[in-house]
């Protein structure tokens, strides 16, 4: 795994190579090497395509500048959800400001892009390096749209799923499919790894929730309502007043029950997902970290975790 993430790192630092404004990149590089997930701290989300790749029994090192290209676009997603949601103590734009905040992140989703251009120097065909910046850009559209909507003041249960799946959902796909499509997979086996993909992201969501209500990782999502366990707790409650019923629900038990079984549920369908895949190789680690039995455990911890701990940022 540590050679892995070295790896990775290395061309991400030579990515900023091709920023030409030195204070520019000054600015930048500090963002990332702060945020760079650590291989000893859970398995990082960039091993996804690494992962993939390596289950079908292909040449890992295509798969390394993919993944390069995953996190840097996770990093900016994420500084820029920190904005949006201000829902993270030690955000950067707190301490640039969110203009600067902006510019950062959209020279990395640059960034991101021209990472898949390095392809082309290892003897990638035109059709391949095309093919992966499709499958980035169409996941930008969608967690843009995912995003959008969960800016809104009017989210309900109903919605969750589909802003979990076009957000962290669609981050998982694209690591999935991307690690096939760079293995020369199929169509229908680059459909079966990007479906595993999805359904873990939605249960990483589902995740991450627990922990921020929670307070870990300096997030709190209690203030914006917009977490699974509130949103299961408000369903009850409006069903209770629509039928006159004026019991208090529990105060949020009944979300709390609602998400440890979306929580189970979700684990079963990831698992289902991956056993239809060609080969699952180390991407069931990935199933042990949001194994729904650690919960318990997880959360009685008493300790305050940060972004690059293996437990999830929302996205």
């Amino acid at each position: 795994m540590h050679e892995h993430v070295e790896r990775v790192h290395l061309i991400i630092g030579a990515g900023l190579t091709l920023c030409t404004v030195e204070r520019f990149r000054e600015a930048l590089q500090p963002v990332l090497h702060s945020r760079l997930a650590r291989g000893d701290k859970g398995v990082p989300w960039f091993m996804l395509p690494i992962l993939t790749c390596e289950a079908l029994g292909k040449d890992l090192e295509p798969a390394y500048h993919v993944a390069a290209g995953l996190e840097i676009g996770r990093i900016a997603a994420g500084c820029l959800d920190e904005w949006q949601d201000h829902d993270t103590e030690d955000a950067l734009w707190r301490a640039i400001g969110p203009e600067r905040t902006v510019s950062l992140a959209v020279g990395m989703i640059a960034l991101s892009l021209l990472t898949l251009v390095h392809l082309a120097d290892l003897g990638a065909e035109p059709a391949l390096v095309l093919a992966l910046q499709r499958e980035f850009q169409v996941t930008l559209l969608h967690m843009s749209e995912g995003q959008y909507v969960d800016l809104g003041d009017d989210l309900s249960l109903e919605d969750y799923e589909t802003v979990a799946g076009a957000k962290t959902g669609a981050l998982f796909r694209l690591g999935c499919r991307a690690g096939a499509v760079v293995a020369g997979a199929s169509a229908e086996i680059v459909g079966c790894y990007g479906d595993f993909g999805y359904n873990l992201g939605v249960l990483a969501q589902v995740w991450n929730d627990v922990f921020g209500l929670a307070g870990v990782q300096g997030k709190n999502d209690a203030e914006h309502q917009r977490a699974l366990p509130i949103l299961a707790t408000q369903a009850v409650a409006q069903g209770l007043e629509g039928t006159g019923d004026r019991r208090q629900s529990g105060d949020g038990l009944a979300g709390q029950l609602y998400t440890v079984l979306q929580l189970v549920l979700l684990y079963q369908r990831a698992s289902e997902a991956l056993a239809r895949c060609p080969a699952s190789g180390g991407l069931s680690r990935f199933l042990d970290e949001y194994d729904p039995g650690r919960l318990a455990e997880m959360m009685g911890q008493p300790r305050t975790q940060h972004e690059d701990d293996h437990e999830p940022q929302a996205v």
